[in-house]
């Protein structure tokens, strides 16, 4: 704007109502200072609405005495009425980085024993194999696996081979991996590291388990995933190289022994009373740093997903389209791709950022037991309040959609669409479209690259980790701009944007 009056109009003021404002708040400086940054009102506008012969120099000097930032470039008009947002573009078309032995934490899996071959065969053995007649725990009670077994273990392997660049192959000649299972005393399973002979063997438990107990979310598909992992090379967090206690836990990797989230709830009503029980929710998929392990030492597949994929997430089953069971770890060798959270009835916590975790409608503990109460036909508060003690109970075991979300190592997610709860979104290095949709959510930018965010319906706040002074901005027709050093953004439907020194409304 040229002049005070030009940009008083464009807000449908009266240069005499700027005036009056001025006068009313010589008093209080503050609230001046703040509205005119606020609104694009140069010091050079305030000396022409106070009038009286003052000069831009004197108004500066005046807020400058009180010890105000006077260097800023929106208050100083020397702002660009066009900023070059396109200027902070940052795209990367595969990964911004491979997985290594240097990567953190995979130190605390990688036992030095692997397959130095470009694929590794598996299978099923029908009879018991010679080499494990003289070793008690190898023979007795041998079986061969049944076809429910079978076909979880396959899925299992099918699984792991998207991840890594060495797949294993179904063999009914010679195989490396052999699957069956065996009398076990005091454990689920057993698998011995890769090598000759018994490398690579795994042993489930022929006694293990329920009809649920290789169904989807069931504790025997995690078994077999933590089994195959050592089949493949890796060794318990907790031995070796102790994984910090942080991540030493299933939500990280499935070769922990911490096991969190692992139960759902359901409820019965019995007429005159009703009855709580859990259901198997665990990790059917590697987690983020078995994966990152498992391509350090084998390499990444960089075929997998290397379209613009859509990551969808599907409420009334609680988990992705893409996925084997509640947790999902992405796996995106390239495109430009989306995580589709548009279904999210509850609260997303979202974090764009690679080798990280996210929770996509994570519920509280009542909000859980509501649910669960009304799919059982159980209304009444009192019923509510015994499911929540249950789940309460359960603590870190119960599965309340927490940390159902990772995105391995090196990957790149561009874009995301959140639902209808309050998220908030943390944004990646690369050009983001951050889409939040319903409620009031809360968007983390300056990572880097040019960001596009409609913060849609509520109140919504961007979170920017500088000061105000660092970042200049424009208002038109496409939205709200910003332009600093390290990143640009586009802000359309945002209500506050917040710096380190002080928050203005933007609405």
């Amino acid at each position: 704007m040229s002049n005070a009056a030009d940009l008083l109009a464009s807000y449908g003021l009266s240069f005499s109502q700027g005036r009056d404002f001025v006068y009313a708040n010589l008093g209080n400086p503050q609230i001046i200072y703040s509205t005119a940054f606020e609104y694009g009102v140069t010091f050079s506008m305030l000396a022409e609405l106070y009038g009286h012969g003052v000069s831009d120099a004197e108004v500066i000097g005046f807020f400058d005495a009180l010890g105000f930032d006077t260097a800023i470039p929106r208050l100083l008009g020397t702002e660009s009425g066009t900023l070059n947002l396109s200027a902070r573009s940052n795209s990367i078309s595969t990964l911004s980085a491979s997985a290594s032995s240097s990567t953190p934490w995979v130190d605390s899996l990688i036992s030095g024993e692997s397959w130095d071959s470009s694929f590794v065969t598996y299978g099923f053995p029908t009879s018991m194999p010679a080499s494990y007649a003289s070793d008690f725990d190898l023979s007795y009670g041998w079986r061969a696996l049944n076809n429910q077994e079978q076909s979880a273990f396959s899925n299992v392997v099918a699984s792991q081979n998207q991840y890594i660049n060495t797949d294993l192959l179904l063999s009914f000649g010679t195989i490396e991996v052999n699957a069956s299972a065996v009398y076990q005393s005091s454990s689920e399973a057993f698998a011995y590291f890769p090598g000759d002979d018994l490398g690579g063997d795994v042993f489930l438990n022929r006694e293990a388990g329920s009809e649920y107990y290789y169904s989807v979310g069931g504790y025997g598909i995690f078994t077999m995933a933590h089994e195959l992992g050592h089949a493949m090379g890796l060794e318990h967090s907790f031995e070796g190289v102790r994984l910090n206690s942080a991540y030493d836990n299933t939500y990280y990797t499935a070769m922990s022994y911490t096991l969190l989230g692992g139960y759902e709830v359901e409820a019965l009503d019995q007429g005159s009373s009703y009855s709580t029980y859990t259901v198997d929710a665990y990790r059917n998929e590697l987690g983020i740093i078995d994966v990152a392990a498992l391509q350090a030492i084998y390499g990444a597949d960089m075929s997998t997903n290397t379209g613009d994929t859509v990551y969808v997430y599907n409420e009334a089953e609680r988990a992705f389209t893409t996925a084997s069971g509640h947790y999902h770890t992405i796996w995106d060798a390239g495109g430009t791709d989306t995580l589709d959270l548009s279904g999210a009835e509850y609260n997303s916590t979202i974090n764009l950022n690679d080798y990280t975790l996210s929770s996509v409608s994570q519920r509280t503990s009542f909000e859980e037991a509501v649910d669960v109460a009304y799919a059982a036909g159980l209304t009444n508060q009192s019923a509510i309040a015994f499911v929540q003690g249950f789940i309460d109970d359960l603590g870190d075991e119960a599965f309340l959609n927490q940390n159902n979300l990772g995105i391995a190592y090196g990957v790149v997610i561009e874009n995301v669409i959140t639902g209808f709860g309050d998220d908030s979104v943390i944004d990646n290095e690369v050009n983001n479209q951050i889409y939040t949709g319903v409620g009031n959510d809360i968007v983390y930018l300056g990572a880097g690259g040019y960001d596009y965010v409609d913060g849609g319906t509520g109140n919504d706040i961007v979170v920017l980790n500088v000061a105000s002074s660092t970042v200049k901005t424009s208002l038109d027709s496409d939205g709200y701009h910003l332009l600093a050093d390290d990143f640009a953004a586009t802000l359309v439907g945002i209500e506050t944007i917040q710096f380190t020194d002080t928050s203005i409304s933007i609405a």
